[in-house]
């Protein structure tokens, strides 16, 4: 379970390490800083498979960290390097953990499916700010050969905090999901369909075979939260949800039309924007 929760919180994590710069030039000024933070956090996620967990999200208490120094974050086990700056465009090049996956004993709807794995994928991101406006985009391909397939995102995230204590930003954007992506984690084979069998309760299902039909693209909105308590000390969080399309929600081992995820924790600066040595608070 542990697992299915580092790849949000580190994403997470990294909203705070510059969402105090608003200017390009303060943004040049602390990516020269060497910023460190650690963090504990309780990580929230609901999945939309059939009886998952017995319909209870998850919630684990798991520890993150962020670590930026010129161009390049590291944050769990993701890493982002930027490279090139061309009109204005941060480009940089991306390896996250793609942390999607389920075991069949998650659910007895999912008995008999096999395990689902998270697996590690490449990329480049691209992104532009307008003011309060950030724009981005981008692009992964499974590395370890798990899904063999890709996601294509563009989002769009507004800061409405002033930045520097207080940070707010809504977000929304759509992601295009290819169909070996959608079928390795909703697809169902024909080895894997069952007819009539029991889950329990004196209750059985159906579970006819499924085949992704292509692609599907799924919009999703959110926000993340950053509330600087002290020098050294902050809170921050994320909630996001995904409205899953009929190419996911087809399938039979598919109840829920959304996934949702969250966290929300602290984290302590080691050094960073304002920090001091001598200054633990």
């Amino acid at each position: 379970m542990y697992r299915k929760y580092l790849g949000l919180l580190a994403g997470a994590a990294s909203i705070g390490a510059l969402a105090h710069a608003q200017t390009p030039e303060e943004i040049e000024q602390y990516k020269k800083m060497t910023i460190f933070q650690l963090g504990a956090a309780v990580a929230v996620n609901n999945e939309p498979y059939r009886n998952f967990n017995g319909g209870d999200p998850n919630k684990l208490v798991v520890p993150f960290y962020v670590y930026n120094k010129n161009n390049l974050t590291l944050a769990g086990p993701n890493i982002s390097y930027r490279f090139w700056r061309p009109l204005d465009v941060q480009i940089s090049a991306e390896g996250k953990y793609r942390f999607q996956n389920y075991e069949e004993d998650d659910s007895p709807f999912l008995e008999g499916m096999g395990d689902r794995n998270g697996t590690f994928e490449v990329g480049l991101k691209a992104q532009k700010r307008y003011n309060r406006l950030r724009l981005q985009a981008e692009g992964f391909v499974d590395a370890a050969g798990q899904h063999d397939g890709y996601e294509l995102t563009a989002r769009a995230t507004l800061e409405v905090g002033n930045g520097r204590m207080i940070s707010f930003r809504p977000l929304v954007g759509v992601s295009y999901q290819s169909e070996n992506l959608i079928q390795y984690y909703y697809g169902i084979t024909n080895a894997e369909a069952r007819v009539n069998q029991a889950v329990g309760d004196g209750t059985f299902m159906d579970r006819p075979a499924y085949f992704a039909d292509g692609g599907a693209v799924t919009p999703f909105a959110g926000a993340q939260v950053r509330v600087r308590l002290s020098r050294r000390l902050a809170f921050q969080g994320q909630v996001k949800s995904a409205f899953l399309p009929d190419g996911i929600t087809d399938s039979a081992i598919v109840e829920k039309d959304n996934r949702t995820s969250a966290f929300f924790g602290l984290s302590y600066a080691l050094s960073g924007p304002g920090v001091k040595p001598g200054q633990w608070l």
